[in-house]
């Protein structure tokens, strides 16, 4: 490149990167202003911070190489008279507003390399800025909203090794102009993102700006990084919110995961029944049987076994993690692989839930090789980074998926790793995970892997996009596992996202509108904090599909005891989902305004599904504790000049036509006859 290299973009502003005798330098990114002409301290300046046993970065670096085309730049950095090499690889989606920033450092030296710090960085001119972030807690996951930076900044990390545990690794920013960039970090393991004030000179002005980290967290690295070694930084996604609105700018972010994510349609997601939310660990076999001939009835494709059915040793299944080996004195008694039969004589696979990264102290694998495992919060990790603990938790995984012949794999994560012995904030650990899930899919290409961890504590952008599909959340009532979706849809691939349907038959009451003194059969979801039924409340079957049948699915709690109309209803509705089960894969979701957060129960709010190929679209609409009963909906992505036709997406009944102008500009009114309740629309060309 020359000395600057722009890249024009009227819609979401330019970004303008400059070769500086000093170093590289960002001065635009996205139409936002950043880094000064000033010669500002090495603590401040620059695209990175680097610190290693070989000293700090500052006055030690020098660019060697740059290339810069139309859509992608790349420079190379000497640090430390040329014994290691930095090289930052920056690539433009054109008409999406985003940026992919690919970094990396290599050992050019004879001697190991200790890293302690590895951030990316981007220099902020002074502004007043407003942050979204994303708190995550168990069964309230996705928790966002916008606050004020004040001074002092904000700081983001992950715990434990979970990279969604305290904290998403999202951060976005807006000004009062309504400027808006949002930086969405793909973790190696423990990660960081802290946005804080920093003194920018010493003039009477008292001038000071805002730095942005991003990279693997350096609370307890010493990362020993070889010679001829690379280690890669965390990759950074950087979107442009054009206007500052999170939401109207996350259609793009999605058509960015249809361009890039290629491994969507590995496997086509089964509609699965997990008995799970009925009894959980107590399996009694006869009982189970009656939960497949529910599932067989609903039009179920797999039947999943979770939790309790394995360990030689007396406990419960949260003591016995890590013993693999089936349990002879319950659950199935040893013959699990009869009912597996069993199950696909019914015409349905079978799947098992494992939990490979927690190991028990008791487990005989422990006792034999504790070697093999790392101290993590009350249990024990694998250390996958040696060859021979890899190989043994990968025969674990691959021999109960040949033994059982599992078209279904769940594998749940439910602990902190604690420290990482091997100082690298888990990069070594990840990158053996990630590999070993790789070559499990390579190995077994109609098994099919669903991420659990806890419901959302490793629900981030490097495991959804390895698995096939991830649990959005333990938190499965009805209502909230909707407003998880819809924050996660902002930075995440809605399509690998998987919400439970869970229900129980509810007593027979007489409701406020009856018109006869029989009293009504009725459906009930879990309540606060959703995971259990030590709280509960009303919820019509209706309502319960439409808000969980928007994307992947599953199907757990009691459909055993369900009423013969109430079953009619389910079967309908996965019937429908299997219609549109690949439609989602191909589509583009708009958000009709910001998300709405676990606990909030009012308005209207709408989902809309757009496939471009064909241009069709799937509208969920939504009617939540509000009084009004009439909504209009804005529908977007349509040609103005061509009539479509509006049909009800699950009784396919055609309801009127009407121009792609008055989808967008006037609206479709809507009438709910109920409070919670919604309706399912389907769009397309006439």
């Amino acid at each position: 490149m020359d000395q600057k290299m722009i890249w024009k973009d009227k819609r979401f502003g330019d970004i303008v990167l400059e070769n500086r005798e000093e170093g590289l330098k960002l001065k635009k990114l996205f139409g936002v202003k950043m880094e000064g002409d000033t010669v500002l301290a090495g603590r401040v300046c620059g695209l990175f911070d680097i610190f290693t046993s070989l000293g700090s970065h500052v006055n030690r670096q020098k660019v060697v190489k740059t290339e810069g085309q139309e859509s992608t730049f790349r420079a190379e950095v000497d640090l430390y008279g040329g014994q290691m090499k930095l090289v930052t690889k920056w690539e433009k989606y054109s008409g999406l507003g985003m940026v992919k920033r690919t970094d990396t450092i290599t050992n050019l030296s004879r001697e190991p390399v200790l890293l302690h710090k590895i951030m990316m960085r981007f220099v902020f001119a002074y502004d007043e800025w407003e942050a979204y972030t994303q708190n995550t807690r168990w069964c309230y996951e996705n928790i966002g909203t916008w606050n004020p930076v004040h001074f002092g900044g904000v700081s983001l990390a992950c715990e434990g090794g979970r990279t969604t545990q305290g904290a998403a690794p999202f951060l976005a920013l807006r000004n009062g102009r309504k400027q808006g960039i949002a930086f969405h970090l793909i973790p190696n393991g423990n990660w960081k993102l802290s946005f804080k004030t920093v003194s920018l000179g010493v003039s009477q002005a008292g001038e000071y700006g805002f730095v942005l980290e991003a990279g693997q967290s350096d609370d307890h690295l010493a990362l020993k990084l070889m010679p001829g070694e690379t280690f890669y930084f965390p990759e950074l996604l950087i979107q442009a919110l054009a206007d500052g609105d999170l939401a109207a700018t996350a259609a793009n972010l999605q058509k960015y995961f249809l361009k890039t994510d290629t491994g969507r349609f590995r496997v086509t997601h089964p509609v699965v029944y997990n008995p799970w939310f009925e009894h959980y660990a107590l399996l009694e076999e006869n009982r189970l049987k009656e939960h497949v001939q529910a599932a067989k009835e609903l039009g179920c494709e797999v039947f999943e076994v979770d939790a309790g059915w394995y360990g030689s040793r007396e406990g419960d299944w949260w003591s016995q993690s890590g013993d693999w080996a089936e349990k002879t004195d319950g659950a199935f008694y040893g013959k699990m692989g009869d009912f597996a039969d069993y199950v696909r004589e019914q015409g349905m696979g079978f799947g098992l839930w494992m939990e490979p990264e927690r190991i028990g102290e008791g487990t005989p694998i422990y006792k034999e090789h504790p070697e093999y495992f790392g101290k993590g919060n009350g249990f024990y990790y694998p250390k996958l980074y040696l060859p021979e603990v890899y190989d043994y938790i990968y025969g674990q995984i691959s021999g109960l998926i040949e033994k059982y012949g599992l078209c279904w794999m769940k594998m749940d994560f439910n602990y902190e790793l604690g420290e990482d012995e091997s100082c690298s904030e888990f990069y070594f650990y990840y990158q053996a995970w990630y590999r070993l899930l790789e070559e499990l899919k390579k190995n077994y290409p109609e098994t099919f892997f669903e991420g659990c961890a806890a419901g959302g504590e490793r629900n981030d952008l490097h495991t959804s996009t390895t698995y096939d599909g991830h649990f959005l959340s333990d938190n499965v009532n009805s209502f909230d596992m909707q407003f998880t979706y819809q924050q996660c849809c902002l930075r995440m691939p809605h399509y690998r996202m998987i919400k439970w349907l869970v229900v129980n038959p509810g007593a027979k009451i007489s409701l406020y509108d009856s018109t006869a003194i029989e009293k009504t059969d009725t459906l009930i979801t879990t309540q606060h904090p959703g995971a259990g039924w030590d709280e509960y409340e009303r919820i019509d079957p209706e309502f319960a599909c439409q808000l969980t049948m928007a994307g992947m699915v599953g199907l757990s709690g009691n459909f055993i005891d369900l009423t013969k109309e109430q079953k009619e209803i389910f079967c309908k509705y996965v019937g429908f989902y299997k219609k549109y089960r690949n439609f989602y894969k191909e589509s583009v979701l708009y958000l009709s305004g910001d998300p709405k957060n676990v606990g909030d129960r009012t308005g209207f709010y709408s989902l809309q599904y757009h496939k471009e190929q064909t241009d069709e679209h799937l509208v969920f609409a939504y009617r939540f504790a509000t009084a009004c009963r009439e909504d209009v909906l804005y529908l977007k992505g349509l040609e103005e000049e061509s009539v479509y036709q509006v049909t009800d997406a699950v009784s396919e009944e055609e309801l009127f036509s009407v121009t792609g102008e008055e989808l967008m500009y006037r609206g479709m009114e809507v009438c709910y006859e109920t409070r919670h309740s919604g309706k399912i629309f389907k769009i397309c060309k006439k």
